[in-house]
């Protein structure tokens, strides 16, 4: 048997912990070890302000630290899929319903509560908790519903417009190349706002049958009219981000803006807007319809603190809140 002296044992630990890496020192949950709740989020401007004011009252109600942090909403669901599951993620995370049920076949979040609890019946408007339940689990507690609307800044605009065919005329009037203004705005790269596009010419993502049909006519013929609006009118900007298009309407630079509640907080106090519901389509008489999205305040499977986490979810999806 080989005898080693202290010395010698301890530069052995030290190379195996050195070729271990990160992975034989890293928490399940950042935060963890300290005894804090963290929470990701991707709120930006007065939103984020809002927000933070609630997370000091969670704190008081819960008797535990909560630290935030913002996660720009382009990168968001990209770094929840590689962070949890390694363990680098944080206890709850605030996100939009839609990827619920890839979340949950992956293992990355838990469920909060059952969809039949009374309590949940009581306190949740049950178009926000269905979206949210899978085989009966309720897996976020709904903090909001949000849609897309149709913004208009009231120096440019006198009413807002009925139809989308006045919505064009409107925005062909206000567009001028030479100073980079742009009668309407709209990030035509997302199918999120592209929807009510489809559904205003009478399209949509199912077919009468109730499956997935998006290769329609009608679909098409409302991508061949964006794309004229971009290409052929250049009333909409080519390239545009979330952040740009807040930029644009905040200078005067855009008349008309589709985008959701969250640009209100960035918004509020820098220009004059009025908000209003999209318009129709005058060809269909359809009004182009947003989806709904559901906010929910969703529980990471690797937090080492569930019940202290799952208590701050439910403060921050509260009434109180």
């Amino acid at each position: 048997m080989c005898r080693t002296s202290r010395h010698t044992r301890h530069a052995a630990l030290a190379l195996l912990l050195l070729c271990l890496g990160p992975a034989a020192a890293t928490p399940v949950s950042a935060g963890a070890d300290a005894g804090e709740i963290v929470v990701w989020h991707a709120y930006r401007g007065e939103e984020q302000k809002a927000f933070e004011k609630v997370v000091r009252l969670a704190e008081k109600a819960v008797g535990t630290p909560i630290r935030t942090l913002s996660v720009p909403y382009e990168v968001y669901p990209d770094k929840i899929k590689n962070a949890i599951p390694r363990g680098h993620g944080p206890d709850l995370f605030i996100f939009a319903h839609e990827l619920t049920g890839d979340w949950t076949r992956s293992g990355i979040i838990d469920a909060v509560a059952s969809c039949n609890d009374a309590a949940v019946k009581q306190e949740f408007l049950p178009e926000t908790v269905g979206p949210l339940c899978i085989g009966g689990k309720l897996y976020a507690y709904p903090m909001a519903f949000k849609s897309l609307a149709l913004f208009y800044n009231t120096t440019l605009v006198d009413r807002p417009p009925e139809t989308l065919e006045e919505l064009v005329a409107a925005a062909k009037r206000r567009t001028d190349p030479a100073t980079s203004a742009y009668g309407l705005v709209v990030q035509t790269d997302q199918f999120y706002t592209l929807f009510p596009f489809f559904s205003g010419f009478g399209g949509g993502i199912r077919g009468p049958d109730g499956h997935y049909a998006l290769d329609t006519t009608k679909n098409a013929e409302a991508l061949a009219y964006v794309r004229d609006l971009v290409v052929k009118e250049k009333i909409v900007p080519e390239e545009i981000t979330g952040a740009l298009l807040t930029q644009l309407f905040t200078e005067g630079r855009a008349a008309f803006a589709v985008s959701g509640p969250w640009l209100v907080g960035e918004i509020q106090g820098k220009v004059p807007f009025a908000v209003s519901p999209l318009p129709r389509v005058a060809k269909t008489r359809k009004r182009m319809s947003p989806f709904l999205t559901i906010e929910g305040v969703f529980l990471s499977s690797k937090s080492r603190q569930k019940e202290k986490a799952g208590a701050v979810a439910a403060f921050l999806a509260g009434k109180e809140s």
